[in-house]
């Protein structure tokens, strides 16, 4: 069974979010429907957002994949719930920094930015997304990797 070059590079960040130690207690999960089980304290999520390709050359596509990596962690009431996943995202995002492009298999554009969601439940839950963007090529006529 082939792979496409997409699940490839996704399969590239899930092993560095997990490599030893694994973030958020290996806690890591890939386009999941759930996000954060209600007894687990913290949780990486690493979602396939878009693809489009944006150029065509030598019988080639070269292709702008973005993922989204979700970073939960749950706050203690009356506490900062920033405070509470500061550390975890500081960590993600070290280990994802740290990639190379020959790793990726193309070159990783993290976005200078954090989209933070808050959610009031029984115990404060916070996201800090991340948004990558691996630019990588396949051959016209499949999606494997060039």
């Amino acid at each position: 069974m082939s792979t496409t070059a997409f699940s490839a590079a996704q399969a590239v960040l899930l092993a560095a979010l997990s490599a030893a130690p694994a973030l958020a207690g290996g806690r890591i999960s890939t386009n999941p429907t759930r996000a954060l089980p209600a007894n687990h304290g913290t949780a990486i999520v690493l979602r396939l957002d878009k693809t489009a390709a944006i150029e065509t050359a030598l019988g080639a596509l070269d292709w702008d994949t973005d993922y989204l990596v979700e970073v939960y962690a749950r706050g203690t009431t009356g506490a900062d719930p920033v405070a509470a996943v500061d550390s975890l995202l500081y960590d993600v995002w070290a280990r994802l920094g740290s990639l190379t492009d020959a790793q990726i298999g193309g070159s990783l554009r993290m976005e200078p930015a954090i989209d933070w969601q808050y959610d009031g439940a029984e115990t404060p839950l916070i996201c800090a997304v991340l948004r990558l963007t691996v630019r990588h090529r396949t051959a016209t006529a499949n999606l494997t990797a060039w």
